[in-house]
């Protein structure tokens, strides 16, 4: 059988299951069912999928193209797919849609302002197809300019396109290991609509003036033509600033401009401090797909490079600024003020709860004064910044930034300008994610129609449509939760599966951190790999032989302090047993009390 591509396949795709004897193509899910093609298929193996165009049964004398097979991690990542009803490919109306767009890409149109002379670059992950940020940064004098680029999709996806439909239906793009489904048809996301290299691009361009000290001096918002010198990885834009003699970037157009976005990134971050962003030092899990044809996911270590951190402000500023902008409209008239991101600062009670702990924890472990939290004299973020990074109490450290994390409520999308404590700004929009975000399409179109100074309702953006975006970008946001989740716990599912095959004694024993503990539930960071997992306080009662009570929000024992757990804390586990009713794994402590590290 043919095997193709699993990112590059665009039509809707199925599973080949059995059912009353014969092999059938489960197109998804509704309410648990399957739904099924209307004709049987034949010479597929259960457990595969399928490029399935249109819904079209699979003739006998056809070869279909399989985009994963029977018992590969890819199969089981499909599946969770499926379940959860992400649309992976596109309907015909759609997919023509997208064609004509592609006939005429309209980077000659009067109006747009002619920034091909300026060496933007790309800087993404380097396997990204779908660019939607192009960089560049020049200096004036003492201040700066910033150039952000970003992927003209407004000007494409109109207000009344099957498009913007389909966008609004899936929110978002959706990535798991091996396998995106993008918002967009990949002739747009990764062709006529990003911002590709060497190819002349509609975009909508901020320039932001900056001060010598990162500040914000002046902005502006347009429509532009770029013309990108280069597709750059963050990996090899981080080896050009730590060497660059060494680089090939450094013989490029866009090399001042690169060195530039160090100045200004740190510049940004070091302007942060001053509306106490907190920086967590995290390390993310990134899960892996070996291979196509692998039967497991692999879990590493994800810890971002200071190119990442210097472009994720520059992404930031934009943000920002749009949301000004954005604002600035609110009272000409025009109606609606925009779409914003807005997180919610903790409430009094949770930060008091915080210091409080932290203080009790700090005494019970004999620790010096400085690890408690001053609220009189420093903010949280002072606070986490001077937790330490490294030495033997690396893990409480780690501890305590999580439980910090945990407070206050998610972010989430609005059509209200709120403060989003997250980032420290008064208010926030999601102008940089356009291809990958319904969201970022309807706040370009409103931003272009406050530009033109139409108003909102006459450009077609209605409440009701406002009001649907950001339920689909809500929706979306919680859904991709989920999936990481599920890809996850599949990766956990293929490491312990393994592991309880053989005899307790050869079982690995595994280290972690105690990152938070309650009445019924422990939860420990692994060091390898560097995967969260659950540990059930009544399953380590039946196998510790001892109740064990939660005494304070970062601490569990048994009555009589034999047994201890407590935030912070060193755990060695291993597997006992898989619950196949609760589908969750039982881990076994195997150092009775945890180890104060």
């Amino acid at each position: 059988m043919a095997v193709s591509d699993t990112n590059r396949a665009e039509p809707p795709v199925a599973e080949v299951i059995a059912k009353k004897g014969e092999l059938r193509l489960r197109l998804g899910f509704r309410d648990g069912e399957g739904i099924y093609a209307d004709a049987p298929v034949f010479g597929l193996e259960p457990g595969s999928f399928v490029a399935h165009a249109s819904g079209r049964p699979i003739e006998v004398a056809e070869t279909p193209v399989v985009v994963a097979a029977a018992g590969t991690a890819l199969s089981e990542i499909h599946r969770i797919a499926a379940r959860a009803e992400v649309r992976i490919g596109f309907d015909e109306d759609v997919e023509r849609e997208a064609a004509l767009l592609c006939a005429d890409p309209r980077t000659g149109e009067s109006g747009l302002r002619d920034l091909r002379a300026l060496p933007f670059v790309t800087i993404d992950y380097e396997h990204s197809r779908d660019l939607d940020q192009a960089l560049y940064i020049e200096e004036r004098g003492e201040y700066f300019d910033v150039y952000y680029a970003l992927a003209d999709a407004a000007s494409y996806i109109t207000l009344s396109s099957q498009l913007l439909a389909e966008s609004i239906r899936r929110g978002t793009s959706f990535y798991m290991p091996g396998l995106t489904a993008p918002m967009l048809p990949r002739v747009l996301s990764e062709g006529l609509i990003s911002l590709n290299p060497k190819i002349d691009r509609r975009a909508l361009v901020f320039r932001v003036a900056l001060d010598a000290a990162g500040k914000v001096e002046d902005f502006e918002l347009f429509n532009a033509v770029i013309h990108s010198r280069a597709k750059l990885a963050y990996d090899g834009v981080q080896a050009f600033a730590d060497d660059p003699s060494s680089s090939p970037i450094s013989d490029g157009e866009a090399a001042r401009s690169l060195e530039l976005l160090e100045v200004v990134g740190q510049l940004r971050a070091n302007e942060a401090r001053t509306r106490n962003v907190i920086r967590y030092d995290r390390v993310a899990t990134r899960l892996e797909l070996p291979a196509r044809d692998s039967a497991i996911l692999e879990v590493r270590a994800d810890k971002r490079n200071d190119t990442q951190k210097w472009n994720e402000q520059i992404s930031l500023l934009t943000n920002m600024v749009g949301a000004m902008y954005l604002r600035s409209d609110t009272d000409s008239g025009t109606g609606l003020a925009g779409l914003f991101r807005v997180h919610p600062r903790p409430e009094e009670p949770e930060l008091e709860g915080f210091a409080s702990s932290v203080t009790a924890l700090v005494s019970t472990l004999g620790l010096p004064p400085r690890w408690c939290w001053d609220r009189e004299n420093e903010t949280l973020a002072d606070y986490i910044d001077r937790l330490p990074d490294d030495g033997e109490k690396i893990r409480l450290s780690a501890a305590l930034q999580r439980q910090a994390m945990l407070m206050g409520r998610p972010s989430r999308f609005s059509t209200e300008a709120a403060p989003h404590f997250g980032v420290g700004a008064e208010a926030y929009s999601r102008f940089s994610s356009p291809m990958r975000e319904v969201v970022g399409i309807l706040t370009m179109h409103i931003a272009l129609a406050q530009q033109a100074q139409r108003p909102l309702r006459a450009a077609g953006l209605t409440d009701a449509l406002t009001k649907a975006v950001v339920a689909a970008g809500n929706r979306a946001s919680k859904l991709q939760k989920k999936l990481t989740r599920d890809c996850n716990k599949l990766a956990i599912d293929h490491l312990f599966s393994a592991e309880l095959t053989l005899e307790t004694s050869a079982r690995p024993e595994r280290t972690g951190t105690v990152l938070g503990v309650s009445e019924t539930k422990i939860y420990l960071q692994l060091d390898d790999p560097p995967i969260e997992v659950k540990l059930y306080v009544p399953d380590q009662e039946r196998m510790l032989g001892a109740p064990l009570t939660l005494i304070s929000r970062f601490e569990l024992a048994s009555p009589d302090k034999t047994i201890v757990l407590r935030v912070g804390d060193s755990a060695r586990v291993q597997v006992e047993h898989y619950e196949s009713k609760r589908q969750r794994w039982v881990l076994r402590l195997t150092n009775g009390a945890a180890q104060p590290v």
